[in-house]
């Protein structure tokens, strides 16, 4: 709200009761004040309890677990959307209930507990009469959507109800069977805009409309800066004249850091657990080695040979860089191509390279993020 300049000149007549009733030659002048308010909507999400156990099930049977309140509260004039995932790091493709080799598979559609097919499982969203199958932990821009609102909501009528059931067959193996079951809420609408924005891998969910939002939301060629939750990293992005969201700085991720590579899983970097697990572990063919370790021994006239990633020349993390610029100046980690492509694209290891072709399927880039590709 803005009140605006007013300037009268000397030997101007007034009217009557306006600046001192009709004086002849006064002066008056006024300036402007601008009024601003910045609001910031809330969101928490809390779990009744820690664990689901369908702790009756038997052979030719279905059971029920125990039902949890999920509570989601928010004050945005938005409402939230609520999430749900199937299993973690360790077994993040697959929407399992396992039991070493033996498990429940998550059923494709809806259908009565008792009626749901031998040795599969579902959850119910408060009704308890319809079962689904959960989208899996490494498929999270696909996340099962479970409960809504367009509207602020609190504790009451932000409340979802949330139980699993299963059936068992006769010639399933007896033991206990488990995995994790990941909740996520979100704030619908204003939150898509870059300034809600604080980790690189916020963008790892968003869907494409969702995307579209936070474009809009940023000024062309003005530096944004967001931090990697992997190891800390500030980083500083910008949209393009080409209108796609560009990293500015070179990607600075020590994949020879022990405590970074605990931090790699499919929810926070673009690659498979498959490869997150060769990444941490070192391992797999001739063709495929990581060799994450030796840094000391880095030969550049050879980018195929070990060790496939150097961080020796890494510049010490710029947190204090200026925001207005388009990055910094810190060189980042030297990655051969098998390396930045999270091993999806390996020629040899040192003695036959090979010549790489094609685009990087999955990389080690923040989830959310990818390798440039041939056309993009």
């Amino acid at each position: 709200m803005k009140v605006r300049h007013i300037s009268i000149a000397a030997g101007l007549i007034l009217a009557s009761g306006v600046f001192g009733g009709g004086i002849v030659g006064a002066l008056s002048s006024q300036d402007e004040a601008g009024i601003e308010f910045t609001f910031a909507p809330t969101l928490t999400l809390t779990v009744s309890d820690a664990d689901l156990a369908i702790p009756d099930l038997t052979a030719g049977s279905a059971g029920m677990s125990n039902t949890l309140d999920i509570v989601v509260e928010t004050n945005s004039v938005f409402g939230y959307s609520l999430f749900g995932t199937v299993g973690d790091s360790s077994n993040s493709t697959r929407n399992l209930v396992m039991n070493d080799s033996y498990f429940f598979e998550s059923v494709a559609t809806n259908d009565v507990v008792t009626s749901l097919n031998e040795n599969t499982w579902g959850f119910t969203v408060d009704d308890g009469t319809t079962f689904s199958g959960l989208a899996s932990y490494a498929d999270v821009n696909n996340a099962t959507k479970l409960n809504s609102s367009d509207a602020p909501v609190n504790s009451s009528t932000g409340r979802t109800g949330f139980a699993i059931g299963a059936k068992a067959s006769y010639s399933q193996m007896s033991g206990n069977y488990t995995n994790v079951i990941n909740f996520t809420a979100v704030v619908n609408g204003a939150s898509f805009s870059i300034d809600g924005f604080t980790y690189m891998q916020d963008f790892a969910t968003l869907s494409a409309t969702d995307l579209d939002s936070v474009k809009t939301s940023m000024v062309e060629d003005k530096a944004y800066e967001l931090q990697d939750t992997r190891d800390g990293t500030t980083y500083h992005i910008a949209k393009l004249a080409d209108g796609r969201i560009w990293l500015l700085d070179n990607l600075a991720l020590d994949l020879t850091n022990s405590t970074v590579k605990s931090k790699l899983t499919p929810a926070t970097t673009n690659a498979t657990a498959t490869s997150i697990s060769k990444l941490i572990n070192g391992g797999g063919t001739t063709s495929d080695q990581y060799a994450t370790v030796g840094v000391s021994n880095w030969t550049s006239g050879r980018s195929y040979s070990a060790p496939l990633i150097n961080m020796a020349s890494k510049d010490v993390v710029p947190n204090n860089a200026p925001t207005g610029g388009k990055g910094n100046n810190k060189v980042g980690g030297y990655y051969n191509f098998c390396a930045a492509s999270a091993g999806s694209h390996c020629y040899g290891n040192g003695g036959n390279p090979g010549a790489p072709s094609g685009d990087a399927t999955e990389d080690i880039c923040p989830a959310g993020w990818r390798l440039p590709t041939g056309d993009t």
